[in-house]
Formats: C-alpha cells, structure tokens, sequence
C-alpha cells in the first residue's frame, strides 16, 4: 500500500504515539500520587513511575504480559464497577452527566460536544496498526475470538462506551462544575475510593504502560534498524524511551494533549483509511493478504502519496483553528474522508503493480509457504517460504531484510 520506503513510516507512528502515550500514562499515576500521598516533587514521582515499570518491560513480552493481565484485569474492572456505585450513591446522581459541557464549559462551540469528543478519541485509533503487532503472537486456532474478543467489537464496546462512560461519570459526579480535564478521573477515583482508589489507578496504569513501553521499544528498534541500518537490542530502546518519557513528562504534558491527540489523530486516521480501502477494493488481497516483499513492490507508491495528501489536509486544519472554526475539530473526520476518496481514485486509476513480473516466485515453488523453511543465499538463515523470494536472475533465494538492503547484505552467516 505505501512502498517498502514509505511503509517504514509506520512503525515511526507507531512508536512516537506509544511513547507520548506512556508519557501520559506515567503523569497520570505521578498525579495520582502526589495527590494522595502529598509529598515530594512532582518530578520525583515521574521518576519513581518510570523506574518501577522498567523491570516489568525489559523481558519478554511473552513471558509477562498475559500473566500482568491475569492478575490486573480484574482488579481494573472491579474497581471501576466500584468506583461508579459508591460515587452514584454518595452523590445522588441523576441523568445531568448525559449533558456534561465537556472540556470548555461556557465557550462557544461549532459542532456539538459528542462530535468533538468523538474526534479526540479517534486519537486513540492507533489501536489499529498495533493490532497487527500482537496479532503476530495469535495462535491460529484463535482467530475467531481474536476476531471478536480480543481486536473487535467486545473490546471496543467495553473501550469506548463502557469504559469512556465510567470516566464522564465520575469525573461530572465527583467534580460537578469543574471543566472536564485529564487529571479529573484521577480526582474522581481518590474521591470515591481513597487508597483502594490509588490500587486501581496502578493496576491501570501498568497494564497500559507495559503495552506502551513494548511497543515503542520494539517499533523504535523496528524503524531505527530497518529504515537507518542502526541495530540496538531492545533492552537499549526500553532504556531510552524512559529517558525520552522522562524528559518529555517534565513539559506538562496535560497542557498540550488535546491538541497532540488531534494530531496524531490526522496522521492514523489516513492510515487507517488507506489501509481500509485497499482491502475493499481488493479482494485478492483480502483473502491472501497483501504483497509485502521488497522484490515484488516499489520503494514508493501512489497509495503513500494519498497517507501525505490526507495528514497534510488534517495538520493544516489543525494548526488554523481561527480560519477553519468548524472544520478544525473536525480534522480527524475531513482526513479519513480525504484519504479514503484519495487511495479510492489512486487504486482505480493506478493499479497496484508488482516489479519482477516475469521472475520466478519462490513461493510457487513449496508446499505450504507458511510451513517450508527456506535459507536466505546472502545471510545465509532459514526463513518460512512466505518471507522469501528469488532475485532478479530467478536462481538465489532472498529474505525480507537483504532484499531490502541489497546493497549491505546481512554479514552473519548462523544457521
């Protein structure tokens, strides 16, 4: 859909939008200390946070992150459950919270506060591409509930309306009058449940914030040594996103996120139309999924160009909230709108091609491309037969990563 080169921009919006999301993330539970416990700097519970999630995400990711959940997923949904009863009860709370003003009570809106809500969340749409990161570690036989449960409409019921729910709830119930901000459920959960409050607040945080660090970590190492050549383990990455969360944390990040969630929306939301489009428009690549190795596509494509086009529509209504006052919060829409009818004409007028037409694929050549193991004749590693393919003189097998790099071929020669 965007080219060997341009598809590398997606593990860079992958990891600079876990890394600002562990950012606030961190704040958030920072917060939530300094309130209750009050005392200490600021800047001191941000490098407690960050020094107490940095064992939980220096392993393996198979190794913790079903036994994290295990053990904080029901504390997390107990604990909003309670938190919602006990402030129903102690504050009486009637129907007014389906009415809350939202972020500015008082000012003056173009389009309605459900509208406006609806675009910030679409922030959170970067769900999406990272849905491909852990699907990776799916077992086959799970699909179907995967499909449902895990990545569908279970999980984004329970996210969006459950979850976002509780959260104007609590924070228009505990804190009626106050304008709604981030900090609010914090306030909220310490009002109603006090220390079990605190509890809740760490199982929710660090369920997220291994998840963030993960990917971040991974798409850091992912972009840096595929796109730049720069190969650092992942323990150096984890390193360095806690220096970078650090640091970033010292800006006030509460400050800004409306308008950071704005635009990083812009730029998933074209991905996302992209990406939905192409599969629309092609069945071929709906059943089989879509070609991705470097000797069969370009470096660039068409579809690249429409990912452009739409984020730049988005930044420019962004940044010009005086001159678009109707279309600026409505940015995330009028993107995906620019990219789906963009990719729409791209995929229709210029077809997707395939270089290398008339050599050989290696995958006609096995069984079962997902089963049969084939050894790379430049790094010398077996790959399975999907990954791999011939060169141009249809003879020498290749992998992802040297076709990629042809011209610095991987030196190792393990088996």
């Amino acid at each position: 859909m965007f080219g060997t080169r341009g598809a590398w921009l997606t593990p860079l919006l992958i990891a600079t939008g876990t890394t600002y999301f562990a950012v606030f993330e961190s704040s958030v539970l920072a917060v939530a200390f300094k309130s209750y416990f009050g005392v200490l700097d600021i800047r001191w519970w941000y490098l407690i946070v960050i020094a107490a999630i940095l064992p939980l995400t220096l392993g393996s990711v198979q190794t913790w992150l079903a036994k994290v959940n295990a053990v904080l997923l029901p504390i997390y949904v107990l604990g909003i459950a309670a938190s919602v009863v006990v402030a129903a009860v102690r504050n009486h709370s009637g129907t007014e919270w389906l009415s809350f003003p939202g972020l500015n009570p008082g000012a003056p809106h173009a389009i309605p506060g459900w509208l406006e809500v609806f675009c910030l969340y679409m922030g959170v749409w970067l769900l999406m591409p990272v849905t491909v990161d852990f699907a990776t570690l799916g077992r086959a036989k799970d699909l179907k509930f995967h499909q449902n449960v895990t990545f569908g409409w279970v999980f984004y019921t329970w996210l969006f309306l459950l979850n976002g729910s509780a959260g104007i709830f609590l924070v228009h119930t505990v804190l009626p009058g106050q304008a709604a901000a981030e900090t609010g459920v914090v306030q909220a959960l310490l009002g109603t449940l006090g220390g079990f409050g605190v509890i809740l607040l760490v199982a929710t945080q660090t369920r997220i914030n291994t998840t963030n660090y993960y990917l971040a970590s991974s798409n850091w190492r992912r972009f840096f040594s595929g796109a730049l050549a720069l190969k650092l383990p992942r323990v150096a990455w984890v390193g360095i996103v806690a220096a970078g969360v650090y640091l970033l944390m010292l800006t006030d990040v509460f400050s800004y996120l409306q308008r950071a969630l704005l635009f990083q929306g812009v730029f998933l939301v074209g991905w996302v139309g992209v990406v939905i489009t192409h599969f629309a428009l092609s069945g071929a690549d709906r059943k089989a999924g879509p070609e991705f190795r470097a000797t069969r596509i370009g470096a660039l494509t068409p579809g690249f160009g429409a990912w452009l086009l739409s984020a730049a529509v988005g930044i420019v209504l962004v940044a010009e909230p005086e001159a678009f006052p109707v279309l600026s919060p409505l940015a995330p829409l009028v993107t995906l709108a620019t990219s789906v009818v963009s990719y729409a004409l791209v995929f229709t007028l210029l077809p997707p091609g395939r270089k290398g037409a008339g050599v050989p694929d290696l995958r006609d050549e096995v069984d079962d491309v997902w089963a049969a193991r084939v050894s790379c004749d430049s790094c010398h590693r077996s790959y399975v037969a999907v990954e791999m393919d011939f060169v141009e003189d249809g003879t020498k097998a290749c992998c992802l990563s040297c076709a990629d790099h042809r011209t610095k071929p991987a030196k190792s020669a393990a088996p």
